[in-house]
């Protein structure tokens, strides 16, 4: 395939498949953005996502509990 593409290097066809090559992978690029976000909104949701969630929100509870303990401490 490289050397297909290389042939058409000075060819009359090289503006027409460099514009082509750009859109096809500016296209593949959205798409792989979109499936990414589909994915991680799948894990997100799924338990392995709600196990995570839970856990931060128990380590930040445990944080903000240990902080104000040691400011009532230093008091």
């Amino acid at each position: 395939m490289l050397k297909q593409l290389i042939r058409f290097y000075g060819d009359d066809m090289q503006v027409f498949l460099r514009q082509y090559l750009e859109q096809s992978l500016n296209h593949f690029l959205k798409q792989q953005d979109t499936m990414q976000g589909l994915l991680k909104n799948m894990i997100d949701a799924g338990p392995i996502g709600m196990i995570s969630k839970i856990m931060e929100q128990n380590l930040d509870t445990w944080q903000k509990f240990t902080h104000q303990d040691s400011d009532n401490e230093e008091k």
